[in-house]
């Protein structure tokens, strides 16, 4: 997945979720900044380097997991404005425009019974200012015709930070296998 460029790159940093990184929750990594602070009120010199900010990494991945989560689990409730709500203005899905998508999300949500759904995080990266979140998606949905499907594939959010959360920009999924029950 692509997340949509920015003007200014700056160094990615990729972390993944393994026991050693576990112990090392503590440690606070130095990531470039894209942009001056706004509240300077001055324009930095094209060819100055930007201004760092320490991110502490445990306090990022717990931010991701829990904005993963709560996706997941406003998925899993149908609640189609608090699950839109997540997403930037502008976001897309696998390409598409997510808002036009709406009609289609309300369709699928009134013929759902019930929803279980699940998104494993393999790793996260973070790049000029956004992080884009891999993983694994587990999707179970019995509709009201009592048929079921269970579905699984992978999962790509974009996402932009969001005041202690995240906006997604960028969804992208591909099923790698789904049967009915």
């Amino acid at each position: 997945m692509t997340v949509p460029a920015k003007e200014k790159k700056a160094p990615t940093e990729e972390k993944k979720a393994t026991a050693e990184e576990r112990k090392a929750a503590g440690a606070e990594r130095v990531v470039a900044a894209t942009e001056k602070k706004a509240s300077e009120g001055r324009d930095a010199p094209k060819d100055a380097a930007p201004e760092p900010i320490v991110v502490s990494v445990a306090s990022t991945e717990e931010k991701i997991r829990a904005f993963v989560d709560r996706y997941c689990r406003t998925y899993a409730r149908k609640d189609l404005d608090g699950f839109l709500g997540l997403f930037a203005a502008d976001a897309l899905e696998n390409g598409k425009p997510i808002r036009s998508l709406r009609p289609q999300y309300e369709e699928n949500f009134a013929r759902t019974d019930q929803l279980a759904f699940r998104i494993s995080v393999d790793r996260w990266v973070w790049t000029a200012g956004d992080v884009t979140v891999h993983g694994r998606f587990d999707l179970r949905a019995r509709f009201k015709d009592h048929r079921g499907v269970h579905s699984q594939g992978t999962v790509t959010l974009g996402v932009h930070p969001d005041g202690d959360s995240f906006r997604v920009t960028c969804l992208n999924y591909a099923f790698a296998s789904a049967e009915e029950f």
